[in-house]
């Protein structure tokens, strides 16, 4: 975790409830801007596909195959308890790298993705933010744990 990402924790002595809550808003703008983004990024792996001989079919595929994870990103990233939303993150970046494997998607064709959809998810947030009754730099910040955590264990893949 980058030392940036570290001062994003939240402060120890802060109420579970508190993290807890803006951990399920930020899950709930994610959830809504979903389908927008993975359109996005279906679009881009097209792009990038196409060089390696995979088809528009084939990156919709995987666009749906990203998408049906969306149960298991919004579960870790609610999660309050540290430990657990770890192991939770550990289980998506080993389901989001199943997915990218059975559809051939090279690593560095993912982890390319997975910065497009970071930096789309934050502009996403940022902009949902007043309707959730945060900050739009503290739900911005929320987000950057989880995307900065979900990307460090997909690089250890």
């Amino acid at each position: 975790m980058s030392p940036e990402a570290a001062s994003r924790r939240p402060p120890p002595s802060e109420d579970a409830a508190a993290l807890s809550a803006r951990r399920a808003a930020l899950a709930g703008v994610c959830e809504d801007a979903a389908g927008r983004v993975i359109g996005l990024l279906v679009e881009e792996a097209a792009s990038a596909t196409n060089l390696l001989g995979l088809g528009r079919d084939a990156t919709r595929r995987y666009g749906d195959s990203i998408m049906a994870l969306l149960p298991l990103v919004t579960d870790a990233m609610r999660e309050a308890d540290e430990a657990l939303r770890a192991r939770k993150i550990e289980a998506l970046s080993a389901a989001v790298r199943g997915v990218s494997d059975r559809h051939r998607i090279p690593k560095i064709i993912e982890r390319g993705l997975t910065a497009i959809a970071v930096r789309v998810g934050r502009q996403a947030v940022r902009h949902a933010a007043p309707r959730t009754g945060y900050g739009a730099d503290e739900l911005e910040a929320e987000f950057i744990l989880f995307a900065e955590q979900l990307e460090a264990s997909l690089h250890r893949r």
